[in-house]
């Protein structure tokens, strides 16, 4: 079972678009709940790109309609409160992340999800899966040894799919005894 490392969380843009979006993301809408009942802290760069990103994605959906959608009270609930990591504080860790995310799409972000997730020593929930998800065990690798020695856990980096196991794990009374 995989818990979080620490009281926080880094989540892609792309789990809120989709979880959002989908009738087939039922296991992200419970997880996000649970994140929120467990006052778990969501992690954005101090420079703002994650938060811009988000805005761009995510604006207009969250504003509130006629129907109320509870997953949208939700995830306005984890943006309330944050910790923010700054992407300055660690450059050879910005470049060896840069070197093992898609060259293709310098412009991305993904690499800023990847930095905060590994500067904290956090968990990182993402769907993309050409650029994070599926070289999620070579990042971890190859920028081990430049993860501060201040971060407060083990990074992880989880799929939707993966992530079902945090709500086993964030429901539990016990999750703060039980390690991966």
């Amino acid at each position: 079972m995989i818990c979080l490392a620490d009281n926080t969380i880094v989540i892609d843009t792309n789990v809120f678009v989709h979880t959002l979006n989908s009738a087939h993301s039922k296991h992200m809408r419970v997880l996000l709940s649970v994140l929120v009942e467990k006052k778990v802290e969501l992690i954005v760069d101090e420079e703002g790109k994650i938060a811009k990103e988000y805005k761009k994605h995510l604006g207009e959906k969250l504003i509130p309609t006629s129907f109320i959608d509870p997953i949208k009270i939700v995830i306005r609930e984890l943006f309330k409160k944050y910790c923010k990591v700054s992407i300055k504080s660690n450059r050879e860790l910005e470049k060896a992340i840069k070197k093992i995310i898609s060259k293709k799409r310098t412009r991305s972000i993904d690499w800023v999800f990847v930095f905060v997730t590994l500067q904290k020593g956090s968990t990182l929930l993402s769907n993309d899966v050409i650029d994070i998800v599926s070289k999620k065990d070579e990042l971890l690798k190859k920028t081990r040894k430049l993860w501060p020695k201040s971060s407060t856990g083990k990074p992880r980096i989880l799929s939707s799919e993966e992530a079902k196991t945090l709500i086993d794990c964030c429901t539990m009374k016990n999750h703060g005894n039980r390690k991966s």
